[in-house]
Order: C-alpha cells, then sequence, then structure tokens
C-alpha cells in the first residue's frame, strides 16, 4: 500500500518530468534546425543509424510501422531527405 506522502512525492514528479521533456524537445529541435533538419527527419535519420548498426536494413514499410506513418507521408520524407544527400534509396531484391 502506498502512503500519502510517497504518493505526493511521486506526484510532484510528473511537472518536472513534464519540464525536462518540453526542453529536452527545444535542443533537440534547435540542434537539427542548425542542419536544416525537422525534428520527424532527425528521429528518422536515428532510427535509420540505429538499424543499421545493428547490421539492419531499413524499409519503408518498417518506417511506417515504426513510426505510426501513412505510406504517403513515409515517401514525402524520404524523398525529401534524399535530394538532400541525407538517405541513400535502394531497391530491395526480389525473394524467389
Amino acid at each position: 500500500m502506498v502512503k500519502k506522502s510517497e504518493f505526493s512525492k511521486k506526484e510532484e514528479l510528473v511537472p518536472l518530468f513534464r519540464i525536462i521533456d518540453k526542453e529536452f524537445r527545444r535542443d533537440f529541435e534547435r540542434r537539427l534546425s542548425e542542419y536544416d533538419l525537422t525534428a520527424q527527419q532527425g528521429r528518422l535519420l536515428f532510427y535509420i543509424n540505429w538499424n543499421n548498426k545493428e547490421g539492419n536494413k531499413v524499409r519503408q514499410v518498417d518506417i511506417e510501422k515504426h513510426f505510426q506513418l501513412t505510406k504517403s507521408t513515409v515517401h514525402g520524407l524520404i524523398d525529401r531527405m534524399e535530394k538532400a544527400n541525407l538517405v541513400n534509396k535502394e531497391k530491395e531484391e526480389n525473394k524467389q
């Protein structure tokens, strides 16, 4: 059973976590803007880089599922990032 004083202390942390989250997001977006990147592009690049380090190829459908984005949204993101020389698209070899 949680004591009332313990619950109050935990409740006090919630606004602090919100402040930390907000400041982290601001800093992240500020740093990305120095490279003319959006937050979504930054998250996508991080995801691709992380998976490549693990030896996994990232497919468009993987991005759609992971970020819960539509096919057209991901296609647009990837196209803009490819034009900016941030990613290279490769055709997937057909498995037979």
